[in-house]
């Protein structure tokens, strides 16, 4: 478990020492190339792990039947197309399951550092990052940390002003995990997308979902909410939410700069607010709240990483609070490692470099 710990001290330590600055390149050039090296090693240690992870043997079995099952893979059991296509490549190549996780982790990470560079800390949002999002979801849902990878890439390209791509983010993220769409009306309601577009988006949305995943959305729903599965800790990681939403409204004025965006971390933060009573409306399914939650872990990156720009008055201040951060940071993975009721299932840390 140590080499958890020490992952998230090597990056906080960076987070320290870096910052972005408008007026040093070489700073600026030195950070950004330490994110990708530091992408590159956190793609391997998630790509190459070995039963590490609480679903691995699901996963396994998953890879274990694409032969048979060929790209589409076992639709009837409520597979996800883009991931049955990479079990069905990888089994025919012979890559294992260890370049279906690298694969996935790559395009996981690599979305995180992309997303991470549109903030002000871009080391600090790697590291808030770190302990659950990479962790916990990375190396233990590996198909909805891939849709979640894809959503982070759609916001960034959204802070941009570009609707259609997080359109295009959104799809290509459903085909890893088909709860990835939750978030398309959130940045419909945000953008300044004419009326024309949005009801062709709702349009294809509702297209898309008839005829490519009805039927495995009610597997999904049937799996999460008629099995009343209950997820222990579901209101920690619902808190965490809460946290950066409750930050966001409070200092909404300095947040929210660009009215685009601006306003789909509004929506973000009221909707995230909205998951607390939801626990307490249907409790047996807390699971289904939990997994749906993790689509507002991007919130926690931008709100909690841009923390120490927004109220750090001076220099001094800035670097105080980007000591708290990291300190809430160690906490997370501090709790999660020795209190999570399934921690050991990714503790300890093992890694196959012979796939």
């Amino acid at each position: 478990m140590w080499i958890y710990f020490f992952i998230l001290f090597i990056s906080s330590f960076l987070a320290l020492s870096f910052k972005k600055t408008s007026g040093n390149i070489f700073r600026n050039s030195s950070s950004d190339l330490g994110l990708i090296i530091f992408g590159f090693f956190l793609t391997i240690f998630i790509g190459l792990r070995d039963y590490v992870g609480a679903d691995w043997d699901i996963y396994l079995e998953a890879y274990n039947n694409a032969t048979y099952f060929g790209p589409s893979g076992d639709y009837e059991r409520g597979g996800d197309l883009a991931y049955n296509f990479l079990n069905w490549l990888s089994s025919n190549i012979g890559g294992g399951i260890y370049l279906v996780n690298s694969l996935c982790a790559l395009i996981f990470v690599g979305s995180i550092v992309n997303f991470a560079k549109t903030t002000n800390n871009p080391w600090l949002c790697m590291v808030i990052a770190f302990p659950y999002l990479v962790i916990v979801v990375g190396m233990g849902y590996t198909r909805q940390s891939v849709a979640i990878g894809l959503l982070l890439s759609g916001i960034a390209a959204f802070e941009k002003g570009s609707v259609s791509k997080f359109i295009f983010f959104s799809f290509i993220a459903c085909l890893f995990h088909k709860t990835a769409l939750i978030l398309l009306p959130l940045v419909l309601l945000s953008g300044r997308s004419n009326l024309l577009s949005i009801l062709g988006a709702f349009v294809f949305m509702f297209v898309f979902y008839f005829y490519l995943m009805s039927e495995q959305i009610d597997i999904l729903f049937n799996g999460y909410l008629q099995s009343t599965y209950k997820s222990s800790g579901a209101g920690i990681r619902i808190s965490m939410n809460l946290l950066p939403a409750l930050i966001l409204l409070y200092r909404r004025k300095n947040y929210t700069v660009n009215q685009n965006i601006g306003s789909f971390w509004i929506w973000m933060s009221v909707s995230s607010i909205a998951y607390v009573p939801l626990l307490f409306i249907i409790p047996d399914s807390s699971t289904a709240v939990d997994r749906m939650a993790l689509y507002w872990i991007p919130l926690q990156l931008f709100v909690l990483a841009n923390v120490p720009t927004i109220f750090g008055k001076t220099k001094s201040e800035d670097f105080i609070l980007r000591i708290f951060v990291v300190c809430y940071s160690f906490a997370v993975l501090f709790v999660w490692v020795f209190y999570a009721d399934n921690s050991s299932a990714w503790i300890p840390y093992r890694i196959n470099f012979g796939f």
